[in-house]
């Protein structure tokens, strides 16, 4: 069974993902924040597919949150 981490600050976005995901019957962990799926990622790792939305925050139009997220599940 697949891992999937959703790292979504839309609270609707990330359970409607997470429900389609669990649908799907892939085991589905979310997150709200870069910092959320970084603890995420430290106690439950590893997963085989991380769904990042590239925009976290309201304040993030460039994108700049979720590539930097995107950089550190990297790591």
């Amino acid at each position: 069974m697949a891992k999937i981490l959703v790292v979504e600050d839309d609270k609707n976005l990330r359970e409607q993902l997470k429900e389609l995901f669990v649908i799907k019957g892939w085991d589905t962990t979310v997150a709200s924040s870069e910092e959320g799926a970084m603890g995420i990622i430290r106690d439950y790792s590893p997963f085989d597919v991380a769904v990042v939305d590239m925009c976290l925050s309201a304040q993030d139009r460039k994108g700049e949150g979720g590539v930097r997220t995107i950089e550190r599940i990297c790591k």
